[in-house]
């Protein structure tokens, strides 16, 4: 078999080309039962960021969307499943900005996120100084 540039497989045993959106779906009719596709859907549906990483969550977001081509047949759908399931600090920070394309939701998504980790750091670090200091104005 050889790929062309114009997305069709070329049998060379001379049967008709087969295009690369019908090969996937040979491939996982044979390799993914209807059982197994229906328990990616659910998990797909439930997904939610929680404790991962930005990145993390894509990368399950990506791997699961595969089984739901249907929930995300649009850029603007897989935009709008993917910032559900972000967590709310992110996404509150999200909103009201529109974005052309999904990589640069995700893009921006990282950044927020990275922004918001370090306040949570300057905070811990604030709180634990704010603690300790009753406690070094008793030992004087």
């Amino acid at each position: 078999m050889k790929l062309n540039f114009s997305g069709v497989l070329l049998n060379l045993g001379g049967e008709d080309p087969i295009t690369w959106e019908r090969l996937k779906e040979l491939m996982d009719s044979q390799y993914y039962p209807n059982d197994v596709k229906r328990i990616k859907e659910r998990e797909f549906l439930s997904l939610k960021q929680g404790c991962l990483k930005v990145i993390e969550y894509t990368t399950r977001f990506n791997e699961l969307s595969r089984f739901v081509p249907h929930q995300i047949n649009t850029e603007e759908r897989r935009m709008d499943h993917f910032e559900q399931g972000l967590r709310g600090d992110t996404r509150s920070l999200l909103a009201g900005q529109a974005f052309d394309n999904f990589q640069d939701l995700y893009q921006r998504a990282v950044k927020v996120a990275r922004v918001l980790e370090r306040y949570r750091l300057i905070l811990e670090v604030h709180k634990c100084i704010m603690i300790s200091k009753p406690i070094i104005g008793r030992l004087r």
